[in-house]
């Protein structure tokens, strides 16, 4: 039998792999431009400041959205389990409730008593400081439920001052990238249109959750342009 290997199939010059377009970074260091190299490390530090921000709005969303739950669950509870008669007559006895528990303790602390009657004495505390306590639950809960509405309101605040924040960022972003790409003469200053955002920055940096890295690509024509710009 013939075990000669079959010949390969040669791939049409169509399916090679196209060249890669060379990236902002590759272009500024081509270039050797000063100014384009100072206005790209200003960038980079305003995006790392903008992950900072991002890290910072997202746990305020986080501890907003739980105060959130937790005041609609303190709420409920408020709304289901209140009784306002009992808790009206609960209220009225807090002060002789307070006074009586007083008295006990101080008889115990002062008063030579057999050990039956402090176990009674000790016994009758108890029981008010338990009614003491139901007759405060809602009160407690009344405090709780305020403490957390303050809680809403600063995570709220703070996430619309980090968020503003950004949005400011962004405006600074996108002047430096306007900025860059006139420095190094590419953009919208050599074809009269934009090439991605309505200032040539890449889009991707406008969104406020982190994303990859925005495409720095430049084409063929630009290349040209630096090299001419290089050569005088």
């Amino acid at each position: 039998m013939n075990h000669e290997a079959a010949p390969k199939a040669v791939q049409p010059a169509s399916a090679a792999a196209k060249p890669l377009k060379p990236s902002l970074n590759d272009i500024i260091k081509e270039s050797n431009n000063v100014q384009a190299e100072g206005i790209k490390k200003e960038i980079d530090e305003m995006r790392k400041q903008k992950g900072r921000l991002i890290s910072k709005a997202k746990e305020f969303r986080r501890r907003y959205s739980y105060k959130e739950s937790e005041f609609a669950s303190i709420d409920r509870l408020l709304k289901v389990e209140r009784d306002p008669v009992a808790e009206a007559a609960a209220r009225k006895r807090f002060g002789y409730l307070k006074k009586m528990i007083n008295k006990f303790e101080f008889r115990i602390s002062t008063e030579a008593k057999s050990l039956n009657e402090e176990k009674e004495l000790i016994r009758k505390i108890n029981e008010m400081k338990a009614e003491l306590n139901e007759s405060l639950k809602f009160v407690r809960m009344e405090r709780k439920l305020e403490l957390v509405k303050k809680d809403i309101e600063m995570f709220k605040n703070s996430l619309i001052e980090t968020d503003k924040a950004i949005a400011d960022l962004d405006l600074k972003m996108d002047g430096k990238y306007v900025e860059l790409r006139k420095s190094l003469g590419i953009g919208s200053w050599q074809s009269g249109k934009p090439q991605s955002g309505r200032d040539g920055r890449p889009m991707q940096h406008r969104k406020k959750a982190p994303q990859s890295a925005p495409s720095q690509e430049v084409n063929l024509e630009d290349i040209v342009v630096i090299k001419k710009k290089a050569a005088k």
